[in-house]
């Protein structure tokens, strides 16, 4: 069996700047939500988003703050972010924030899979170059109760719910895979359910140079410690080789 031949993610699209400039393979750092695009990928690779992973909200005017980490995990082909939020008030904070990715795709979006914890999307054009995006938001009852997946039009929200104590912090991470076969795409969406499923079931690889403290603090993941899980942990390279059967109807 031949291998496909897999695109890579862009490795310079993540913004470092709160315009959206100085892309680099990662950020690190601050983000005050709307109009701020530090932390967000640009493109992506072969036009998967006109921007995605920043925040509608004002997030200073709620009394939040926001330490963000975005990375490219390009061997298997993810963007991974990072978010923590603080409550800065000396008071509860009841609110709902709104994580905006607009999607390459446009009015032109389709959803393969839309469920509390993945969203596979595609761009419905038989000439399409756009990869197949499988969304991932979770995989605990956290992710179940506190992470809402909307969709509207060429727009993918993750919508958080947020109920912090005065100096309490919640941390999410969230993780995007990009799937496009270079020569055959037939297999992209079968290619792009499997391989979201893999990393829910198990995360392990999602949190690639990531500390056990770091682990620990991420409330919409559980991820074993290293050697407790029974899974074979392979790059996206390899399921790529495994897939065959195609979803109808899409190239």
């Amino acid at each position: 069996m031949s291998l496909a031949q897999s695109f890579t993610i862009g490795l310079n699209e993540v913004a470092r700047t709160i315009a959206g400039g100085s892309p680099a393979p990662s950020y690190q750092g601050i983000n005050l939500g709307r109009g701020d695009r530090r932390g967000a990928v640009l493109d992506g690779g072969s036009d998967a988003y006109d921007d995605a992973g920043y925040f509608a909200d004002d997030l200073p005017a709620l009394g939040l703050t926001l330490s963000r980490r975005t990375d490219t995990l390009a061997s298997l082909n993810v963007f991974r972010w990072i978010d923590t939020f603080t409550n800065t008030l000396a008071v509860p904070i009841h609110v709902s924030l709104t994580m905006e990715s607009n999607l390459g795709s446009d009015s032109l979006t389709r959803s393969i899979l839309n469920d509390p914890l993945r969203t596979v999307t595609y761009e419905d054009r038989p000439d399409s170059t756009d990869p197949i995006l499988g969304m991932m938001h979770g995989n605990n009852p956290v992710a179940h109760a506190l992470v809402i997946p909307e969709r509207n039009a060429g727009f993918l929200s993750r919508r958080l719910l947020l109920d912090l104590q005065p100096n309490q912090s919640i941390t999410f991470m969230f993780a995007d895979v990009l799937v496009r076969d270079l020569s055959d795409r037939s297999g992209d969406p079968a290619l792009a359910l499997s391989s979201t499923a893999f990393f829910i079931a198990d995360p392990a690889l999602l949190a690639t140079g990531l500390s056990p403290t770091e682990v620990n603090r991420i409330a919409n993941w559980t991820i074993p410690s290293p050697g407790a899980t029974t899974a074979v942990l392979v790059p996206l390279v390899w399921l790529t080789a495994r897939r065959r059967s195609a979803a109808p109807g899409h190239r």
